[in-house]
């Protein structure tokens, strides 16, 4: 498409990333090399391993499955900016602190998410002069700040492109 001419190629990152990881989570030179960086396994934070896993299925679905470039954007937007975004929000600015599933969330960690998924949505919207634009990038940002909230543990590394890609497909 863009870049990659074949799906094979497309997934060589995010497929070198998932075996980076699993190497660091089992390996036990990562103390060695880097002490004090080891994540707990039992902490359920999943998110540094299921990141890839997600940009690989988002390669699949666009080059592969469904042929259209704008599907991986949408899905990976809000994950990469409005997630990481959230993230930092929520941790510098605690307002409206709430448990969910046994995860703390914020809502400025929810209207990091949500801005930012939209303001990222719509300015890919405009580039690759998509059908989609202001509210269908404001509910694909809301799904995805939904998935973002609903989900403990770092699984909202899956749900959130598959919320932002299933709304983007309702609405085409």
């Amino acid at each position: 498409m863009l870049c990659f001419s074949s799906v094979w190629w497309a997934s060589v990152v995010p497929s070198g990333l998932i075996l980076l990881n699993l190497l660091y989570l089992c390996s036990p030179a990562v103390e060695f090399l880097a002490p004090g960086l080891r994540r707990d396994s039992r902490s359920g934070d999943n998110g540094f391993l299921l990141y890839p896993v997600a940009i690989l299925l988002l390669v699949f679905l666009s080059f592969g499955l469904m042929n259209d470039i704008a599907v991986g954007g949408i899905g990976l937007l809000p994950l990469a900016y409005g997630d990481g975004l959230a993230s930092l929000a929520g941790r510098k600015w605690p307002w409206g602190r709430f448990r969910i599933f046994g995860t703390q969330k914020t809502l400025t960690g929810c209207a990091a998410m949500f801005a930012a998924s939209f303001i990222t949505l719509l300015i890919y919207s405009t580039i690759f002069n998509s059908q989609f634009q202001i509210v269908d990038s404001a509910l694909i940002a809301a799904a995805a700040t939904l998935a973002e909230a609903l989900t403990p543990g770092g699984f909202d590394n899956i749900t959130v492109p598959a919320f932002a890609v299933s709304v983007y497909l309702l609405l085409r």
